[in-house]
């Protein structure tokens, strides 16, 4: 990886969730998209995709993270 910061975030990410890393499917400088798996009752499991922001680029540009939750948002509302 370039940077550890997105590796480092979902690490923290997994400790207070669901979700499971599997790889790495990408990075780049604003962050990196994950494969993952969603672990829920009853042995439930989803694969899905989490985009992590670096906290870096949140930092020079506050306004990214209002976009970043509207993607967010509109894929949620497809799927």
């Amino acid at each position: 990886m370039k940077n550890s910061e997105p590796a480092a975030q979902f690490k923290r990410l997994e400790q207070h969730t669901a979700y499971a890393l599997v790889r790495c499917l990408g990075e780049g400088g604003m962050g990196s998209v994950y494969e993952a798996t969603q672990h829920g009752a009853d042995g439930f499991t989803k694969r899905v995709a989490i985009k992590l922001i670096r906290d870096s680029v949140v930092a020079q540009h506050p306004e990214f993270l209002q976009n970043f939750v509207g993607e967010a948002k509109l894929v949620a509302q497809l799927v």
